[in-house]
């Protein structure tokens, strides 16, 4: 249950009631940081690696090609590479794809082969044709820089990852907290990391527990907070169970010696009230950011590791 001591120490919160009043006092709109948007270091880690730039420059020279359908056949054969730019080209990002193309007037289906340590004839001319029937190999004559080009495709790529990278945003502001509360006291932090690394074969963990990753474990000698961090815009089903989840999360933590902490936030919770309700009575520590921001984590450290 929800260690109301701890709250009303230190924030004046002296009931579940309070704790809710303000937990909905101070949602937060939004957890995305101006970095969540794109992921250039992903984009540019892909584009300039050296052996696709070379497949990307031996691409662009088929443009002074006079014929172009034959010429991407002859390199696909000798630089297979080349396949995964020409995917890549056309924003496909998958190894392969069924397309329907036009055989001399006959409509048919045909599995098209982007990525291959060695291309057949068939599969080079299949994909080939692919890319003429495409449009790309009317269009590469007019594409100015090829790197470019590519760069702007994976940035417009990249934007389809933004839903994943909801959960990275919630860890990127949970870190200055963890930071605060470790600074001056001899502990230690891990990301994504399992409490079976750190504790004894010996203690009795619930397998659940000790082989899941949490977003954060904070830890030393044999005590250890293990905190996970979520933002949740909209609301629905899907929050009421995974409420219940960290509940039995919390749990299992606490039969295993482990201080549980949930950060949770977001405009979500307003039509999953009753669950947080729920959820407080069973979870002893659920912050919020405006409590990490009045240094709640910083506290609950100086507690547990006193």
């Amino acid at each position: 249950m929800a260690d109301i001591e701890f709250y009303k120490r230190h924030f004046g919160i002296r009931s579940v009631e309070e704790f809710l009043d303000f937990f909905f006092r101070y949602p937060k709109s939004t957890n995305r940081t101006a970095g969540f948007f794109v992921d250039w270091t992903k984009i540019l880690t892909k584009i300039n690696n050296p052996r696709y730039m070379e497949a990307l420059a031996l691409l662009g020279t088929i443009r002074h090609r006079p014929n172009p359908l034959d010429a991407l056949e002859e390199m696909l054969l000798t630089y297979p590479r080349v396949g995964e730019v020409v995917a890549d080209m056309l924003a496909i990002h998958e190894p392969h794809a069924t397309v329907i193309l036009d055989l001399d007037g006959r409509l048919e289906e045909i599995s098209v082969i982007f990525q291959s340590s060695a291309f057949t004839q068939e599969d080079a001319k299949s994909l080939a044709l692919f890319a003429k029937q495409s449009g790309l190999l009317e269009h590469l004559a007019k594409i100015i820089n090829m790197w470019d080009y590519s760069f702007g495709v994976e940035v417009g790529i990249d934007t389809n990852a933004r839903k994943g990278r909801s959960g990275k945003s919630g860890e990127m502001l949970l870190h200055p907290h963890i930071v605060a509360a470790l600074k001056g006291k001899k502990l230690q932090h891990l990301l994504n990391a399992k409490p079976g690394k750190l504790l004894s074969k010996e203690i009795e963990i619930p397998k659940d527990v000790y082989d899941r990753a949490f977003d954060a474990l904070i830890f030393k000698d044999s005590k250890l907070i293990a905190v996970e961090v979520n933002f949740y815009n909209v609301g629905g089903t899907k929050l009421d169970s995974i409420a219940s989840d960290y509940q039995t999360r919390a749990r299992d933590c606490r039969q295993a010696g482990m201080t549980f902490v949930w950060v949770t936030d977001g405009q979500g919770w307003n039509s999953s009230k009753g669950m947080l309700r729920q959820a407080i009575e069973n979870i002893d520590y659920i912050f919020n950011f405006e409590l990490l921001e009045r240094g709640a984590l910083t506290k609950l450290c100086d507690e547990v590791f006193r």
